[in-house]
């Protein structure tokens, strides 16, 4: 062998044992690596798993998402209201589960309609035990080396225990908690029920909650006449209800038409459906019912939640529990009748009066009760809109006040009376004048004229001598709660510029006590609950404030204001009308409060943004109280 060619032959050698040793060193450092990964996923998934365990352990309370457990609602004759559609409680955090009548069960739907929501939300359902080891762990990592808390792990079961906690925190703990609430509710029911439950709790978007409204308000069907196209838009939906909702624009419209596209793929890829279903289901044009197609009755809609905020009220105080939510669990645990005094067909002419009203952008609330305190009537809003009116928005009252907060507390005190002769004239407070509407006066009157009128100066001059701590103490035995420290001052009391103002329900509670001899009680939106074989009724709370005589004499000053003063268009043609308006300095807010021998009823309008209303003439809602009213009557 030549020097050459032994050479050639030690180099190859060399190379190969380079080879060898790089090669095997290289499989070394990536074995290490996997133990290194394997023990951080060990200890990453420690914390999590003794979550998970635990919330396994305690499990879930399901009620919020079995519809077995949707309580039963009537009217005041005992119909059962069928329009109870699904929403969500935004003062107290509740889903309030949709009526039973429009659950749309399994067994009744054509199989490519609930096929396209595991399609896209989970394609491992029917053969997974609650969540996806693979999804599950990208989940993990990507919070624990990156802190994204957003990355999608959840199955469709994982998602029906979201919206049964209610929890929609982005933390590892509350996936955690997720993850063992899964696999406990794998455990307790069928793949069919959780699917079902799922399809039926789930937002849509265009506040439609569950499949059946989803179907009656974008295509104007229900579930079971879907044909293919149309369900896999619908699952397309879930990922991002509003920003995928058709009726938000062209660009939302074009990403759910692209989701659509994907939903479609995936059924068939899964063998779903077959390719000629699926050619046709592409080629086919989705199209949208649209906005206007009425497919739920929205005047029954707005009457519903204040009688579910009330329900809740009334379990917690009568089991003593510490919060609304632990009574709303209850409602939903007990096989629970609630029984209302909704009256459907004068509800539906209330609302259908304010819609005749005045422009879009300006809002309403109105609210009547007969004398025992029963609320046949509420619409919240003018334009439906989630914003509730009637219970929960405040406002200034302007000269609405002066009759609960001033003069009936005065007459009761008998520092004054409808025949006082006051001095309508400037009246100075610290730095503050007190205006009259106009800016003008108008010397010697009864306070009689002066409430009929509605002057501002006498109202002050009459609160002096009530005493600013003393009309607040009125107030609240008249129900009003949203007082605060910040009103113990003349403009807010004598003239009705409250820091928080007042709703229209406890004003028309307030002016009912005043249709009631000056006795003080409740007005319910309820008759009774039947709850676990036991009946609630709402209590009385009675209480006398103003005494008779001097009740009489705020009445007849009421009847004044309809028979001369600024609510002359509220009057009636065969019943006495007692009432009084209000206004705000800056015309912000318009009321008209006031009662007959059998009801009381109070108006509220203004904008949701205050801001000076232009288009109203004077007086002109107290003409659409009288209309309302008159429709209690005829």
């Amino acid at each position: 062998m030549n020097r050459s060619e032994f050479e050639r032959k030690r180099i190859t050698k060399h190379r190969n044992t380079s080879f060898a040793s790089t090669f095997f060193g290289i499989l070394s450092i990536i074995f290490l690596l996997i133990v290194i990964v394997a023990m951080l996923i060990i200890i990453l998934f420690h914390s999590y798993l003794n979550i998970a365990l635990d919330s396994y352990r305690v499990g879930i309370n399901t009620n919020r998402i079995d519809y077995n457990c949707v309580p039963y609602m009537y009217d005041n004759n005992g119909e059962q209201i069928n329009m109870y559609y699904g929403y969500y409680d935004e003062d107290d955090k509740d889903f309030i589960p949709t009526y039973t009548s429009v659950y749309s069960k399994l067994e009744d739907l054509p199989n490519y309609v609930y096929s396209a929501f595991v399609a896209i939300e989970d394609e491992t359902f029917f053969d997974n035990y609650g969540f996806s080891p693979k999804r599950l762990l990208g989940a993990i990592v990507a919070y624990k080396l990156n802190g994204d808390s957003t990355y999608g792990a959840s199955t469709i079961t994982q998602q029906l225990v979201k919206i049964a906690t209610g929890d929609t925190s982005h933390s590892a703990e509350r996936k955690a908690r997720e993850l063992g609430a899964a696999i406990y509710l794998t455990e307790k029911w069928e793949k069919k029920q959780i699917l079902e439950s799922y399809i039926n709790v789930a937002y849509y978007g265009d506040n439609s909650y569950g499949i059946y409204e989803a179907s009656m308000n974008f295509f104007g069907k229900e579930p079971k006449y879907l044909n293919i196209a149309e369900s896999a838009t619908l699952a397309a939906m879930l990922n991002k209800p509003e920003g995928n909702n058709p009726y938000k624009g062209d660009e939302a419209l074009e990403r759910l038409m692209q989701r659509k596209v994907l939903v479609l793929n995936k059924m068939l890829e899964l063998n779903f459906i077959t390719q000629e279903e699926y050619s046709n289901a592409i080629n086919y044009k989705v199209t949208f019912i649209g906005e206007d197609f009425e497919y739920r009755n929205k005047a029954i809609d707005q009457y519903i939640p204040l009688a579910m905020k009330e329900a809740k009220k009334l379990v917690m105080e009568y089991y003593g529990l510490s919060s609304t939510d632990e009574a709303f669990d209850m409602i939903l645990d007990g096989n629970t009748k609630i029984y209302t005094n909704l009256d459907q067909e004068l509800q539906q002419k209330s609302y259908d009066i304010l819609k005749s009203t005045y422009a879009d952008d300006i809002e309403m609330g109105y609210i009547l009760t007969t004398k025992d305190g029963r609320v046949p009537v509420a619409v919240t809003s003018k334009n439906d809109s989630n914003i509730d009116h009637v219970y929960t928005m405040t406002r200034q009252t302007g000269s609405a006040i002066k009759p609960i907060g001033v003069y009936g507390p005065a007459f009761d005190l008998n520092v004054s009376s409808p025949d006082t002769v006051e001095i309508d004239e400037a009246v100075y407070i610290g730095n503050w004048q007190v205006h009259n509407y106009g800016n003008t006066y108008h010397g010697a009157m009864t306070v009689r004229d002066a409430i009929a009128y509605s002057y501002n100066t006498i109202a002050v001059k009459t609160l002096q001598k009530v005493g600013i701590y003393t009309s607040m103490d009125y107030l609240q035995r008249l129900g009003i709660t949203s007082l605060t420290e910040n009103d113990a001052y003349y403009p807010a009391l004598a003239l009705g510029g409250l820091s928080n103002g007042i709703s229209p329900f406890e004003m028309c509670q307030a002016y009912n006590a005043i249709n009631n001899d000056g006795v003080f009680s409740r007005i319910s939106f309820i008759s009774k609950i039947e709850i676990n074989g036991i009946t609630i009724t709402p209590p009385a709370n009675t209480e006398r404030v103003f005494s008779s005589q001097a009740n009489d004499l705020l009445k007849d000053c009421l009847r004044s204001v309809v028979e001369y003063g600024t609510a002359t268009r509220a009057a009636l043609d065969y019943h006495t009308v007692y009432a009084k308006t209000g206004t705000t300095s800056d015309s912000a807010d318009f009321w008209t409060c006031g009662f007959t021998d059998d009801v009381t009823a109070t108006i509220w309008t203004g904008y949701d943004r205050p801001r000076e209303i232009e288009i109203i003439p004077s007086g002109h809602l107290s003409e659409i109280w009288k209309e309302l009213v008159e429709a209690y009557y005829y």
